[in-house]
């Protein structure tokens, strides 16, 4: 019998709004994988995450799996390499990928893609958000970063970090109307201009995961592991900021913790600054509360 599938309510909120269509078909597509890789699948795992059905599932060989469901989008493209990539450092394995149907980008319908993972579940699975404070946050992601940027990448055929930020400049173009009622136009343009450029005029091209926090790293007992990766190649610098930005301490003291983090990484400071300054510029569309931070930001760029 398949799966009756339970819609979370960030899930709801995020994908119902923009992929409706590809939402109607949940129940369907959880179904068939887990028919296709003969599969016991449990409710979703609460809160959830907004772009991606994530529910406790078992092996038929009675192993403790998790099943990821997610519309097929350019940012979730080569998670599966990712995790493939740094399983050396702690990555939770891989136990099936499949990529089906059409990419979606701002269009649903009914062909749009899925992206589905099985990976294995991480015991006990809690994440360093929960385990340690903020600043002692902060020496776990360095240290994980500093493995990151060390991984061969290989013959894997990943994105350069300009494709990301290209893509994220024209989503703030479309709305930057309405980032003009409350940014200062001109620092808009500065910010813009430099998250435009940033990607291109750094001499790395490490491997990135572009989404390093302290909800994406897990307890697994003996070492911390990673889930979610978003990976490209390019700056190393843009690999702190995902943790900058969840920070708290962020709103408060946003040069502060980026010149912190600029120490514990080893990454140049002036250019994280940027990077920083950047970011929250392009964040402001979504996220007001970046204005600040921007702001504060844009008198050491």
């Amino acid at each position: 019998m398949r799966p009756t599938v339970t819609v979370t309510d960030r899930l709801e909120h995020v994908v119902g709004r923009m992929f409706p269509a590809w939402l109607g078909r949940l129940t369907e597509i959880v179904g068939e994988h887990a028919d296709l890789w003969e599969l016991e699948v449990g409710d979703p795992f609460e809160p959830g995450g907004e772009a991606a059905w994530v529910g406790a599932a078992r092996t038929a060989d009675g192993r403790d799996a998790v099943l990821k469901i997610a519309p097929r989008l350019p940012e979730n493209r080569d998670e599966a390499i990712g995790l493939e990539l740094l399983a050396t450092i702690g990555a939770a394995a891989v136990l099936h990928s499949r990529a089906t149907g059409a990419p979606v980008t701002e269009h649903d319908g009914p062909d749009a893609g899925t992206i589905a993972l099985l990976i294995e579940r991480v015991h006990p699975g809690t994440p360093l958000a929960q385990r340690l404070p903020e600043i002692e946050q902060d020496v776990v992601v360095a240290e994980l970063l500093a493995g990151i940027w060390t991984t061969p990448v290989g013959d894997a055929d990943l994105r350069h970090l300009s494709e990301l930020t290209a893509l994220w400049t024209v989503d703030f173009e479309r709305e930057a109307a309405a980032v003009a009622e409350h940014l200062d136009p001109a620092l808009a343009s500065r910010g813009v201009e430099m998250f435009r450029t940033l990607a291109d005029t750094a001499d790395d091209k490490v491997l990135l995961v572009t989404d390093l926090h302290a909800e994406n790293i897990l307890d697994g007992s003996d070492r911390w592991r990673l889930i979610d990766p978003k990976p490209y190649v390019g700056d190393r610098c843009y690999d702190v900021l995902q943790h900058l930005l969840n920070c708290r301490r962020f709103d408060h003291d946003p040069i502060a913790l980026v010149d912190r983090m600029a120490a514990l990484t080893g990454v140049d400071r002036d250019r994280l600054r940027a990077w920083a300054f950047a970011r929250c510029v392009i964040e402001s569309v979504w996220d007001t509360d970046r204005v600040h931070a921007a702001r504060v930001l844009s008198g050491v760029v």
